[in-house]
């Protein structure tokens, strides 16, 4: 995989850049240096009405900023305050990716059609710097428009790469589909390969970040960036998946209790992680895991979600061990169901089980504390 996405794109743009820098030495140095004028000039007007247009530090671009935010729980925003700026930009900076190709092309292949009915008319690739004293020069300038051309062209794709690799890793973590694993290869594969990093080194990378920068509380942030650390984010808990019964697989005890530290090696994903447990408490509540957990620990589901509604980053990495441990007790008195399959509450009265569940639970104090389990002296209700 990393010869082929090392040697396809690397084929596949020196193909481009030679033809178009044929078919522009072709009309000789005079109408060259015009091209590469108007490469530079799209550019430039591409951006400036980009940013004009579509800039997500000024503008939620017909309110889909807004919208976003009003699909996501407010109790995410509660602990992932910085999200609320992100979420009301993105919208309007993926818009302004597109735009600028748009702009762009529209600008530059309008104004080749003009160049060129100018030079039929007027003959000024005859008359002007024309051949053969000037074939290496024009070859020259041929060869630095096409690269420039291209490099516009690679901005969104280059910026997306990332993104769109741990995307797919997320995806074939979701769906057990071996296909989205080869494709998150191979795009990996290609942010490693050499025209990946020449392009990006060559300027596509700050493009991206520019055309998609935000205003948070005042201070710059680059909406593309923060997407492609957020999308690593996602990837780096997916692991979550691997401990998940399925109709013929059930995750070891170990595999559980390491999940926590997995899931907790960056603060991002502990943040991540923490947001949506708080916003998505209701449903927890309402679901069967939770009632086979609060079964165990001798509480109600309500006492249980008012314990996930004041879950902070602090303390989701020891909350969170302390679950896993619980559903590890399971696993090893063969109680966790596999997925589909029914478990009897009456199953779980064992009183071994729920000494060890209850030990666990006088392992984290906090917990202890608010379920009222163990020595723990007891606050004010």
């Amino acid at each position: 995989m990393q010869t082929v996405m090392y040697i396809v794109p690397t084929c596949i743009i020196l193909f481009l850049v030679i033809r178009k820098t044929i078919r522009i030495y072709k009309d000789g140095l005079f109408l060259a240096l015009l091209q590469l004028g108007l490469v530079g000039v799209s550019a430039a007007l591409s951006f400036a009405l980009t940013r004009l247009i579509f800039n997500p530090a000024k503008t939620d671009f017909m309110g889909l900023g807004q919208k976003v935010i009003d699909l996501i729980p407010a109790d995410f925003f509660l602990v992932c305050p910085s999200m609320e700026a992100f979420a009301r930009a993105l919208p309007t900076a993926l818009i302004a990716l597109i735009a600028f190709t748009v702009f762009f092309e529209i600008l530059r292949v309008n104004g080749a059609k003009i160049l060129s009915r100018l030079n039929k008319k007027y003959g000024w690739s005859e008359k002007f710097l024309h051949f053969p004293g000037n074939k290496y020069a024009a070859l020259a300038v041929g060869l630095v428009t096409a690269v420039l051309a291209l490099l516009i062209d690679l901005v969104v794709l280059n910026g997306v790469v990332t993104f769109s690799a741990n995307m797919l890793r997320c995806a074939e973590a979701a769906t057990g589909q071996a296909s989205f694993g080869v494709m998150a290869q191979a795009m990996e594969e290609f942010e490693k390969s050499p025209v990946k990093r020449i392009t990006d080194a060559m300027g596509c990378k700050q493009v991206f970040h520019a055309l998609t920068t935000g205003s948070r509380n005042g201070e710059v942030f680059s909406v593309g960036e923060e997407l492609t650390a957020l999308s690593s984010t996602f990837a780096g808990i997916m692991p979550v998946f691997d401990v998940i019964p399925t109709d013929d697989h059930l995750p070891e005890a170990d595999a559980i209790r390491s999940l926590p530290a997995v899931l907790a090696s960056t603060p991002q994903s502990v943040e991540l992680i923490t947001a949506l447990v708080r916003s998505s408490q209701e449903a927890l509540g309402e679901s069967d895991a939770v009632l086979i957990l609060t079964t165990l620990m001798g509480v109600s589901p309500e006492r249980f979600s008012q314990y996930l509604s004041q879950l902070t980053v602090d303390t989701a990495e020891a909350d969170l061990q302390t679950f896993c441990n619980i559903v590890a007790l399971l696993r090893e008195y063969d109680l966790l169901p596999k997925k589909g399959e029914e478990i009897s509450l009456s199953d779980l009265d064992n009183p071994l089980l729920l000494e060890a569940v209850a030990q666990e639970i006088e392992k984290n104090e906090k917990m202890a504390d608010f379920f009222k389990i163990g020595d723990q002296e007891q606050p004010a209700a």
